[in-house]
């Protein structure tokens, strides 16, 4: 086993290759899921489905596992595709979501079902095909599902999640494009019109969706394309929207992937806010600002800042094979050789102090692997160092490679 992580600040590190013996190799191969905590399970009741997460949820075994809600640890979105793959039900969860579910009615011409959960620290996850027999009479209702504000989130009104995401943006956008501002709308530029946000407002809902054809109703006008690829060169989507008042408070962000179609965010406009700035993020060309909006009174919601995000259903393609960890692995390589100007991930080296905090390292216990990061967390030394987490200077992601160079966990 070989383990990488990669710092948004100082690169992508590699540790040293573990020689694994046979008494420590488990019976199982390589999936998506890591484990029956996070698989989501579908209940038919009636003309009624009901999702929920991990197999204690629907074994009755009570030492079965359930996915657990915490403010680190959650799952952000279930949805639910039919025989066409098309999403007929969708949830966006918080971390105050407990225990996370999805009820809804199954529409009229599904013949299967198939559920889909997302954690935050961990990817998507497939259930199993469940057909079905009995449908309500009505077709198909896109309905958005607001999240719960997340209390334990919020400090001084601000979302800190939220400030995270912007905090990271920026710091990518001065390592990656020597700049510590976002990129200004230039219509002379096709690449700025291709990435620059645009808010629509409908009720007290703003939308936010990424190039000028996404509004314009021109079919000639750029809108951002989503590509997922092993490639670090090739791979190419938004990886985060997020959206200012006129008081620069974050009151909306979203963390997008490659299975991301089209990007977008979605939400209501809080209450006391007179104007919203839109901000997406290339993870290949960097952060854009959208123009600002002026919101009419009329068009303010009741509500204060949601610590969360709104979707409504669409139709997404997914794969078959489990993208999320490769196409991480691609986005850590190419900001890895953007920011450092290296192709290759830094090796240890025990004579740098920034080395010995970034490697990580494997500890084994019986058929596990865990992997942390810095020398001070396998070494039992108070003086070696561990990296730091804070706002401006965190990892970002952990994943480990087997023999074959074939990713098989990843944080």
């Amino acid at each position: 086993l070989t383990a990488y992580s990669y710092c948004m600040q100082h690169g992508l590190f590699e540790g040293s290759v573990v020689t694994v013996a046979a008494g420590n190799v488990g019976s199982g191969s390589v999936v998506c899921e890591l484990s029956m905590k996070h698989t989501p399970y579908i209940t038919v009741t009636g003309t009624s489905a009901t999702v929920t997460v991990g197999l204690g949820t629907v074994s009755g075994n009570a030492n079965d596992p359930i996915h657990p809600t915490a403010n680190d640890h959650f799952i952000e979105n279930i949805f639910v595709v039919d025989q066409n793959d098309a999403v007929i039900a969708m949830s966006e969860l918080s971390a105050t979501t407990s225990p996370p579910s999805l009820t809804f009615d199954i529409p009229i011409g599904t013949n299967s079902m198939r559920a889909y959960s997302l954690c935050n620290k961990h990817g998507l996850f497939a259930g199993n095909t469940v057909d079905v027999t009995t449908t309500t009479t009505e077709a198909q209702m896109c309905e958005l599902t607001q999240c719960l504000p997340d209390e334990t989130g919020v400090v001084d009104g601000r979302c800190v999640l939220f400030d995270v995401i912007a905090t990271d943006c920026l710091v990518q956008q001065l390592l990656m494009h020597g700049t510590s501002s976002p990129f200004t709308p230039d219509a002379t530029s096709e690449l700025s019109m291709k990435h620059t946000p645009y808010i629509t407002v409908t009720g007290t809902i703003a939308r936010v969706t990424v190039g000028l054809g996404t509004v314009s109703g021109n079919p000639a006008d750029p809108i951002h394309p989503t590509t997922a690829s092993t490639d670090p060169t090739l791979v190419h989507y938004i990886r985060f929207i997020y959206v200012k008042d006129q008081d620069g408070v974050v009151v909306a962000a979203v963390s997008l992937t490659p299975l991301s179609a089209l990007p977008y965010l979605e939400f209501e406009i809080p209450a006391g806010t007179t104007t919203l700035t839109a901000y997406s993020y290339c993870m290949q060309h960097g952060l854009f600002e959208g123009s600002v909006v002026t919101v009419a009174s009329k068009n303010v919601g009741s509500g204060s800042v949601v610590c969360g995000v709104t979707h409504c259903g669409g139709r997404w393609t997914l794969p078959v094979s489990c993208p999320l960890f490769d196409t991480t692995r691609a986005n850590a390589l190419h900001q890895h050789m953007i920011s450092q100007q290296v192709t290759d991930p830094f090796t240890p080296d025990t004579t740098s102090e920034l080395s010995m905090k970034h490697t990580p390292f494997i500890t084994v216990t019986g058929t596990s692997a865990t992997v942390t990061v810095g020398l001070g967390t396998v070494s039992g030394n108070a003086n070696d160092p561990i990296h730091p987490t804070a706002n401006d200077h965190f990892i970002e992601n952990i994943f480990v490679v087997d023999q074959n160079d074939t990713v098989i966990a990843m944080s």
